[in-house]
């Protein structure tokens, strides 16, 4: 994805510097200002390029059927990848990744068990992810009363709303991963 306030603060910097140079008439100063100006379009156009045909490949891939990847699960391959040759380059152990595996990875497993393994699709597995939350009044039991829309309020419930999250839990796995697979990116 372009960088686009990478790009604007060349240009900014690209057009000051051509700018200050055509106050001081200073000829050598034009000639560094347009040939900023020649390398910040090239990149511009060359990462535009680029992203075009990424996304041209992906929705080649999308149609064929292979699953592309959101934003938030290249972002977890990518710091993974990274955190992965950083460990194999010191000889240590794989850790720092930072965010959990999205929840559209989880999706997808689910959507394949569904789609590809009708006996584990027979057990129906619940997706309890993060958006599972259960709400609850601290209160305790309160009764309502129930009235026409033009009578006047008789009982006012009083609470304090706790949500509680299901997701305290986790899944600890241990996986050979070569250094070829993580050259093949995301």
């Amino acid at each position: 994805m372009l960088n686009l306030d990478k790009f604007n603060q060349k240009k900014t910097d690209v057009m000051n510097s051509l700018a200050a140079a055509i106050r001081n008439n200073d000829e050598e100063g034009i000639k560094n200002a347009m040939n900023g100006f020649q390398e910040y379009m090239s990149e511009t156009i060359t990462a535009e390029a680029h992203e075009i045909l990424g996304a041209a490949d992906n929705a080649v891939l999308a149609g064929r059927g292979v699953r592309q990847l959101t934003s938030a699960e290249n972002k977890f391959y990518e710091s993974f990848i990274t955190n992965a040759k950083n460990a194999a380059a010191d000889g240590s152990v794989i850790s720092g990744i930072g965010d959990v595996l999205p929840e559209t990875v989880i999706e997808a497993i689910f959507d394949d068990i569904k789609r590809n393994h009708p006996l584990l699709d027979a057990i129906n597995f619940r997706n309890t992810t993060a958006i599972t939350k259960m709400v609850l009044n601290k209160k305790g039991v309160q009764t309502a009363t129930w009235d026409a829309l033009n009578e006047p309020i008789t009982e006012q419930l009083k609470g304090e709303i706790e949500t509680v999250s299901r997701t305290l839990c986790k899944l600890t796995a241990y996986m050979w991963v070569t250094m070829d697979m993580l050259d093949l990116g995301p």
